[in-house]
């Protein structure tokens, strides 16, 4: 019997509909196993956990409009690693899960909420565990701990959505340290992302950034600069690094339109204009690969990541992780994998990591009670 492989996209966060894109990617590409039995689950705007009518019939969706067509209503239970429907208020099994893939983006499913549903309810899935994925969702924790084993990052403070906005605007202004980058500390696909040449600039941004997030950070624009990103991988217990990309961004940083949305067309971070592989210096490469590597084990991860880096004047600034990057940066490992066949190994890889680690828990019995 095939394994029965759940993937999650959608959710609750102002990504859901690039996790929606992200998601019926991999949808599409594990179709093509002959060992997987693909379960679409879609996250609604609600939280609600989804699935089309016509459970694990895969074959015949194109895209998500034909995967909507009729969701039938989901939920998993804690201990159990099967997958229910609801129906009224009964909780029918439908399928055992072998194992999530992660494809939901920003707050409810790449913060660590939903690793922990999935380990409570004993399933193994693709991304890393509950602390590396808070870690990359928090902006400022991620670069405090890439700050500590000596990685550059940008000058940043963080302020807080308790803070007065005429203070904050006061204390920047009188550094007069422009341009900044003001950006929401636990937010990604650019959103929320303002450059800032001046006070009334700087105002519109911190209002725009406090409406996504509690937490925003402020940090120092870098001026001539290009933006540098490198997917990795860990399979079999290595760690694997794709080619190195150069976004050509069309404004002083990359917005959501940059990223996603191409004359018209919605495919993705496919829309990106790239330099790939990035005509860089080796000195340059080499860098980014020895921070990559070391990153991926100090953050704890697993699974596909994507790291965001800025190169100004040769000097390479971590600017952040991705740890459930969009379209799970497939576009990066051309050359490298066929991007089922890394999925199918990440997989396994997933099943297999967490099978060691069921085996070798240990529960120590008290006898208090």
């Amino acid at each position: 019997m095939k394994k029965k492989v759940a993937v999650f996209f959608g959710g609750v966060s102002c990504e859901h509909d690039v996790s929606i894109i992200t998601g019926m990617q991999v949808v599409l590409s594990l179709a093509k196993s002959q060992e997987f039995e693909i379960v679409p689950i879609y996250i609604d705007q609600k939280g609600e956990f989804l699935t089309d009518s016509c459970l694990f019939d895969v074959s015949k969706i194109k895209d998500f409009k034909e995967l909507s067509r009729k969701f039938r209503k989901l939920t998993f239970r804690a201990g159990d690693n099967h997958l229910y429907e609801i129906k009224g208020k009964k909780f029918i099994k439908i399928a055992e899960i072998s194992c999530a893939v992660l494809c939901t983006h920003g707050e409810g499913g790449e913060d660590g909420s939903l690793q922990g549903l999935l380990k409570l309810s004993k399933i193994p899935q693709t991304s890393g565990g509950i602390l590396s994925q808070s870690i990359g969702m928090d902006k400022e924790i991620s670069k405090n701990i890439a700050k500590s084993i000596g990685v550059d990052v940008l000058d940043f403070e963080k302020f807080s959505q308790s803070e007065k906005l005429e203070e904050i605007l006061l204390e920047l202004d009188q550094k007069a340290d422009y341009p900044y980058v003001v950006k929401p500390n636990s937010l990604g696909s650019s959103i929320g992302v303002k450059f800032c040449s001046d006070m009334a600039e700087l105002e519109e941004a911190l209002f725009v950034a406090f409406s996504f997030s509690r937490e925003v950070l402020v940090e120092k624009a870098a001026i001539d600069f290009y933006e540098l990103n490198i997917s990795a991988v860990r399979i079999d217990g290595v760690i694997h690094l794709s080619e190195i990309e150069k976004p050509k961004q069309w404004h002083e940083i990359l917005t959501f339109e940059d990223k996603y949305i191409s004359k018209g067309k919605i495919k993705g971070m496919e829309n990106l204009r790239r330099e790939f592989p990035a005509e860089i210096s080796l000195e340059e490469k080499q860098k980014i690969e020895e921070i990559s590597l070391k990153l991926y084990e100090k953050f704890k991860l697993s699974g596909i990541v994507r790291f965001d880096y800025m190169s100004e004047n040769k000097k390479i600034y971590f600017n952040e992780v991705n740890t459930i990057p969009g379209s799970l940066s497939s576009y990066l490992w051309r050359g490298k994998f066929k991007f089922n066949e890394l999925l199918h190994q990440v997989i396994v890889d997933s099943i297999n990591e967490y099978k060691k680690e069921t085996d070798r828990e240990f529960t120590f019995l008290s006898n208090i009670f």
